[in-house]
């Protein structure tokens, strides 16, 4: 799709899931104590309207957000002097200045996964303003989440606007009678069954467990699960990946790993094998797509070790 055809498709779901719903449930993320003052009352304004706005705090089994609401980075100054006469273009219409999220928290994540609009604070105040509630505009919708990978910044295609314009894209396929399988469409981590290496956090192995799986990853659970599925590689082209993910610690590599990759690269399967920091997940999820492993190289000198012998 290009860039217009993504908006028009992402603004054609947002507009639907407000028109599906009475009660539209706002997840927010970071906002300011001001915003959230003006959402509360904003939530209360609207108990008597036909459609209503309610507060939610995460996704849930019960209940899933209609829209995501956090705060904008600040956008770069430009540094070429405007010239006289020349009308500045609005900031929506400029693609080198989009909107993009300040932070990129696990709700902001799970919401660009799920295809739901993730819009600035300007929202909440157009309609406080107007006294009901609508979808937003496009002016007011964020489209990309930050990265922190040198090299992947460039690489970003608006990838919430990105994943809600699949999204969108499938379900009027899937209408029209066509065999479309949104999952192989917008999961980016489709077809890759990922090991957590080394000390990750409890909180952030659970984290990342429920990210891996919302993008159509697997989690290996066990490194001698990983050892099996090294192992059975076999000379046959696959789309199948085996992912094995390093945090920043310089913990040993379980038992058997070192080995097993080592004899599965020596086999000509380096390509099915990939060893990535754990930025990986959270970069390939901002840019809506799987990306290539050369640009995350473990920091602990064994998860790099690994990493070099699946890039030659």
């Amino acid at each position: 799709f290009t860039r217009a055809q993504q908006q028009k498709l992402a603004q054609r779901r947002y507009q639907q899931l407000f028109e599906e719903h009475k009660v539209i449930h706002v997840l927010q993320s970071s906002l300011n104590d001001a915003d959230m003052k003006l959402l509360r009352s904003l939530v209360t304004k609207t108990k008597n309207l036909s459609v209503q706005l309610r507060i939610c705090e995460n996704f849930s089994k019960n209940i899933s957000p209609t829209i995501c609401v956090m705060p904008v980075a600040e956008q770069k100054k430009q540094r070429r002097p405007q010239r006289k006469g020349r009308k500045q273009k609005k900031k929506a219409d400029n693609a080198t200045n989009r909107l993009t999220a300040n932070s990129r928290t696990l709700k902001a994540m799970r919401s660009a996964l799920d295809g739901i609009p993730i819009v600035s604070p300007d929202w909440i105040y157009r309609l406080s303003k107007a006294g009901k509630v609508s979808a937003p505009d496009s002016e007011e919708c964020i489209q990309t989440l930050p990265t922190k990978t040198d090299g992947v910044e460039s690489m970003t295609t608006c990838g919430i606007t990105s994943t809600a314009a699949k999204l969108q894209w499938a379900k009027e396929q899937q209408a029209a009678d066509e065999d479309t399988n949104a999952q192989e469409i917008i999961a980016p981590l489709r077809n890759c069954s990922v090991l957590l290496i080394a000390s990750f956090a409890k909180e952030k192995r659970s984290d990342m467990h429920t990210l891996i799986t919302e993008a159509g990853g697997d989690v290996i659970n066990t490194a001698s699960a990983a050892v099996s599925k090294l192992n059975a590689l076999s000379g046959e082209e696959s789309s199948q990946r085996i992912v094995l993910l390093c945090d920043d610690s310089a913990s040993t590599v379980p038992s058997g790993i070192a080995k097993a990759v080592e004899q599965a690269t020596a086999k000509g399967h380096g390509g099915d094998i990939m060893v990535v920091h754990s930025a990986w997940v959270f970069d390939c999820i901002t840019c809506s797509a799987m990306l290539d492993a050369k640009l995350f190289a473990p920091k602990s000198k064994k998860g790099k070790h690994l990493w070099e012998m699946c890039q030659k």
